[in-house]
């Protein structure tokens, strides 16, 4: 299915499925060598709307080294069919979105594999449903990889569900049975559901089931439909990112450098620290999440480690499996 945004990972950014609430200030890091994997990190860590704190250019650049050492097992995981020249692509469609697109996923980024329902799999993208479900629980698998799951059968396009179609379907709960159909975008003024027809970028499926364009700065907000980013919906008025001080619900409510304050819930300047050092509120830990009043230690790949020990975390993008921090992917699920 989709080419995996692992970044959403970061304890500094929150999992919108993808909601980013930390980049970098540029596409990438100065002088970073151009590959598929490194774009494709450039794309997901772009900040298009100028919203949300802003990790240092140093952090940056060794997160990017990392991820492409995950980013690698990605063509040669299992059923896999990603090639270079996807990633590459997918990365071009994420960047030539720009900000109206924020949040969405490019069709060319929908890859799917060739394992069938049942098959092991790290992934969604190595099955042919697109659906890698993960059964076992943090620290159930023993020494197997935490993140490991069997490929789960999906209903396709005619075929009847209940809920989840294939990747390109949804479920038209209008027809009985309730059946999966392709999902088709249209344009605006068209007639929507938000399911099985949707609205292209910078449009949403309004209450009268027509495509509209997002709200304006300034606008109502609410129930009258969602902003255009990088407005944000505050006290029913569609806002443009806040200043220090500014009210806030999260991160990307306020403006490029700033981020939400857990107590206050206003903008201010967030402040990195490195483990052990103290963090809490508008400071944030480079890696892992704030363990008050300090950031966790920080255990390397291949060194041992308790998934039940709050004080420490592995490094970005690794995990404690079987007692130890493992890469993600570094390995094939059995």
């Amino acid at each position: 299915m989709l080419i995996p945004p692992r970044i959403a990972a970061l304890a500094c950014w929150s999992t919108l499925g993808l909601l980013l609430a930390c980049r970098s200030s540029s596409g990438g890091p100065a002088g970073s060598a151009s590959t598929p994997c490194g774009d494709y990190f450039d794309a997901i860590n772009a900040n298009p709307c100028g919203t949300g704190p802003t990790l240092p250019d140093a952090e940056t650049a060794r997160l990017r080294s990392r991820f492409e050492q995950v980013c690698a097992s990605y063509t040669t995981l299992p059923g896999s069919q990603i090639t270079g020249e996807d990633i590459e692509s997918c990365a071009a469609a994420i960047q030539a979105g720009g900000c109206a697109a924020e949040g969405t996923t490019p069709e060319v980024c929908n890859v799917l594999g060739t394992l069938p329902a049942g098959g092991a799999c790290n992934e969604n993208f190595q099955c042919q449903s697109g659906v890698c479900f993960q059964t076992a629980t943090v620290g159930e698998a023993g020494p197997a990889l935490d993140d490991c799951g069997k490929c789960q059968m999906v209903p396709g396009v005619g075929q009847s569900c209940t809920t989840n179609c294939a990747p390109g379907a949804a479920c038209d709960t209008s027809m009985t049975p309730p059946t999966c159909v392709a999902v088709t975008q249209v344009a605006a003024g068209a007639t929507c559901n938000g399911t099985t027809t949707v609205c292209g970028a910078g449009f949403y499926c309004d209450s009268g089931g027509t495509c509209a364009a997002l709200l304006a700065t300034g606008q109502a907000c609410g129930s009258n439909g969602p902003c255009a980013p990088p407005a944000t919906c505050l006290g029913q008025t569609c806002q443009a990112p806040g200043a220090t001080g500014a009210a806030c619900g999260l991160d990307s409510d306020c403006a490029a450098g700033l981020g939400c304050g857990v107590g206050s819930m206003t903008c201010g300047p967030v402040v990195w620290a490195s483990a052990g050092q103290p963090c809490g509120d508008l400071t944030r830990c480079l890696v892992g999440s704030c363990n008050y009043p300090m950031c966790p230690s920080v255990i390397g790949d291949g060194q041992a480690c308790s998934p039940d020990d709050a004080s420490s975390t592995c490094d970005t993008f690794s995990q404690c499996t079987g007692g130890a921090c493992v890469l993600d992917d570094s390995a094939a699920c059995l």
